[in-house]
């Protein structure tokens, strides 16, 4: 065995080569929260990504913006006056036109039974409050990649 020389390259153990996952893509993104600063400091941190951001600060008003847009990606709060976020997913869900739309949900709540409802109200991911910009990073960045540019 020559010690001198390089290990090859490996793949993940999910048998995905993250360097050739395909071009970085800007997302236009929807963030709903009712709590404005952090929905604000959600938005900025997509931005400065090179994402579009829109923001919502109730279900009605995301539900709203969404008659006239399809975004790419949408983060929303769970506990939320009115209508909460699982509701919201789940009537994303029931929609066609916005049954496929990735939806990551964002909450305070950090026990495995709070996980398991939001997956099992259709949610694509989730995080946990409070987080840093690269854990929303990291969080969005599986829906950035496109396979296209890559073939």
């Amino acid at each position: 065995m020559n010690m001198g020389a390089n290990p090859p390259i490996r793949s993940s153990s999910l048998g995905v080569n993250h360097c050739n996952r395909g071009q970085h893509r800007n997302l236009t993104v929807l963030v709903v929260d009712d709590e404005p600063a952090f929905c604000f400091a959600m938005a900025e941190i997509l931005r400065l990504s090179g994402h579009s951001v829109q923001q919502a600060h109730s279900v009605s008003e995301a539900l709203g913006i969404l008659t006239g847009l399809t975004p790419d990606l949408i983060l929303t709060d769970i506990m939320m006056p009115g209508s909460d976020g699982l509701s919201f997913i789940r009537h994303l869900r029931s929609r066609p036109a916005w049954a496929d739309i990735p939806t990551i949900a964002v909450s305070a709540k950090a026990l495995v039974q709070d996980r398991e409802a939001a997956c099992a109200a259709g949610a694509d991911g989730y995080i946990c409050k409070p987080f840093s910009a690269q854990e929303l990073q990291a969080a969005i960045r599986v829906y950035s990649y496109s396979d296209a540019a890559a073939a």
